[in-house]
């Protein structure tokens, strides 16, 4: 009886500090908008936020972004629905001057499956010369 409640509180230890509980990063890019992840890296994501509270603020790209580009207007993103996974990505274009509402409804955000359609885009609208120069691991496990 002694061993097991020895075995199982350090069970409860060790499963307590291994699972990143509390852990964060958030850093701004531009005009309120941060890139950041709460106690997982895999839940790294865009948002916007009105108030100096770590890691809270409105989602504006989900999954896992793990390449940023960004100039003092527009945010460009890549990102996985789900870490690891590299068969579906998705691109984004930003843009900061416009108003985010929803993920239905707002007037600045655009979303590509296919990344000839996203160069595409950044070509004609001249975005083409921001860097891709915040990279992170595709498997953040």
């Amino acid at each position: 009886m002694k061993y097991l409640k020895i075995i199982l509180t350090f069970g409860l230890i060790i499963m307590f500090f291994s699972c990143g509980f509390g852990e964060s990063e958030e850093e701004e890019l531009i005009n309120g908008y941060y890139i950041g992840w709460n106690d997982l890296e895999a839940n790294r994501n865009i948002y916007i936020k009105d108030s100096s509270n770590p890691n809270i603020g409105q989602t504006i790209i989900s999954g896992y972004v793990y390449s940023v580009g960004f100039s003092d207007r527009f945010i460009l993103a890549k990102s996985l629905p789900n870490a690891g996974n590299n068969a579906f990505r998705t691109y984004y274009i930003l843009d900061t001057d416009g108003y985010y509402n929803t993920n239905l409804d707002n007037n600045n955000l655009r979303t590509f499956f296919d990344l000839d359609k996203f160069n595409e885009a950044l070509i004609k609208e001249g975005l083409d010369k921001i860097k891709f120069h915040k990279n992170y691991t595709l498997n953040p496990y």
